[in-house]
């Protein structure tokens, strides 16, 4: 029988998983920034359905995969280009850097601070692997 070592870390070795300071740097920027464009075309086409509302709430995703793959850096790249991108184009007043009102500024201030959470996270879990190592 095969020993996965510690349970906490079976699924990443299952799954082949490497640490992101192993991979390329092309590679963890390329991949994080093309799930997060990715994920903002999808939230596009549902620009019809969801109007100005929740315009942050797939980029969660986007930060949290940045984060497993690429790393902290590729990770805050992703947060703050998701973030200006999102602002941008699906809070009022459309096509500007101007959140308005209150409601608009508490979405921006969750996904804010549920990305720092989720950038905290991962780059513990990242430090955790390299001293598992």
């Amino acid at each position: 029988m095969q020993d996965w070592g510690d349970a906490s870390n079976w699924i990443a070795r299952f799954a082949g998983w490497t640490a992101p300071s192993v991979r390329a740097p092309w590679k963890r920027y390329g991949a994080s920034l093309a799930f997060a464009a990715l994920l903002l075309l999808l939230r596009g086409f549902l620009a019809p359905i969801l109007g100005d509302r929740l315009p942050y709430f797939l980029l969660y995703a986007a930060v949290f995969f940045a984060s497993w793959y690429g790393g902290l850096r590729p990770a805050i790249l992703v947060f703050l280009t998701g973030g200006c991108v999102a602002t941008y184009l699906w809070v009022p007043p459309f096509r500007d850097f101007h959140a308005g009102t209150p409601a608009d500024w508490m979405e921006l201030v969750t996904y804010i601070l549920v990305s720092l959470f989720i950038l905290g996270l991962g780059e513990a879990y990242r430090r955790a692997l390299d001293d598992d190592e």
